[in-house]
């Protein structure tokens, strides 16, 4: 067990660290953080977690592991922020682009050099029950979309990416309040003024203002269609759910087929809507391509390619990450007394 605090970590986490190219490993997971005027790496983490299993929870958040970097280019710009849950445009973003990622039993991953090295920051219990299946960005919070207790669903948010607060009962937090659909969370996007959220069952939750609070918003579809993904494009939120199609609305309340058999995984690319490229679920921003793939060998892939393709691994996870956002932090969030020695070494922050 694992649990974060600004300062450092607390549990039975043991790290070593070293000069130069190489580092005593004493984990499974290890990251490659930046190089700064010296080569320090951290390394650290714990057994490796299948997701499966079931029940119950006690927690984690973070610390930093890290995995090495294979391949990949150079810093990329920090042009405008494209979420992978569609931007919203507006005025020109300020402060630290990051990337946050999120995915089965819990995990949080964190990049500020547009995915090329990546630090652990949280993980949960349970394989499944403890599963983010997707998440998005806009305006300085990230939100995710959790399986919740029980999976009756959760909302998560985070203003950097690192510090992830749950607004719904969890496996590790069982006496917040319950989600207001009482189905899991399949994807959250912003647009039109409002974040929504769509899940199991075609159940919706809606928030307009900015992530504080969410209500049930009117069910989707005759009976219990899932829907697994949701993104926001050209004004409309579009998801993709198991009728295999689709569906578009303009507030999340009331839904049309937007294109049928399609399959239930949307996603947000420079090209356009689209389904996985090549059997992986990438999320594009800011000329990056991330992608998460799965058992046995969880990976993070990237690839600076307008389509996605040539993809090289550049981290090893405990667990596969689902989503991927791009946004901005407070710069003042990334210093070392604000992240911690740890998790400082880990991003390279001196």
């Amino acid at each position: 067990m694992r649990e974060r605090r600004r300062g450092g970590l607390r549990g039975n986490v043991s790290f070593e660290r070293c000069l130069g190219a190489l580092c005593a490993v004493t984990s499974r997971i290890v990251f490659a953080p930046l190089f700064l005027a010296s080569a320090l790496w951290a390394c650290g983490g714990e057994e490796p977690v299948t997701p499966s299993g079931a029940g119950g929870s006690t927690a984690s958040a973070g610390g930093a592991s890290t995995t090495t970097t294979s391949g990949g280019g150079g810093m990329m710009g920090v042009g405008g922020s494209t979420s992978s849950a569609g931007g919203a445009g507006g005025a020109a973003p300020t402060g630290l682009p990051i990337v946050a990622g999120v995915g089965w039993q819990g995990l949080r991953v964190l990049s500020i050099d547009e995915g090329q090295t990546w630090c652990e920051v949280g993980i949960m219990v349970d394989g499944h029950d403890d599963l983010f299946r997707g998440g998005g960005y806009h305006d300085g919070l990230w939100v995710g979309a959790h399986a919740g207790l029980n999976n009756n669903g959760a909302i998560w948010t985070s203003t950097n990416g690192y510090d992830w607060q749950a607004l719904h009962a969890t496996n590790e937090e069982p006496n917040l309040a319950p989600s207001p659909t009482g189905q899991w969370f399949g994807g959250a996007a912003y647009g039109n003024g409002r974040w929504v959220a769509v899940g199991g069952c075609g159940r919706i939750a809606i928030s307009t203002d900015d992530g504080v609070s969410w209500t049930q918003g009117p069910k989707f579809g005759m009976g219990c269609t899932h829907m697994r993904s949701l993104v926001f494009r050209d004004g409309y939120f579009v998801a993709g759910a198991d009728d295999d199609n689709w569906h578009r609305s303009t507030d999340g309340e009331t839904w049309e087929v937007f294109q049928t058999g399609a399959g239930s995984v949307v996603l947000n690319l420079d090209s356009g809507l689209s389904g996985p490229v090549d059997g992986r679920q990438y999320h594009q921003g800011r000329g990056v391509c991330l992608a998460g793939t799965g058992s046995p060998n969880f990976k993070i892939v990237r690839s600076t390619e307008a389509d996605c393709s040539g993809a090289v691994e550049v981290a090893d996870t405990p667990a596969r990450v689902t989503t991927f956002s791009f946004g901005h932090a407070p710069e003042a969030d990334f210093t070392r007394a604000a992240l911690g020695d740890t998790l400082a070494d880990c991003l390279g922050v001196p």
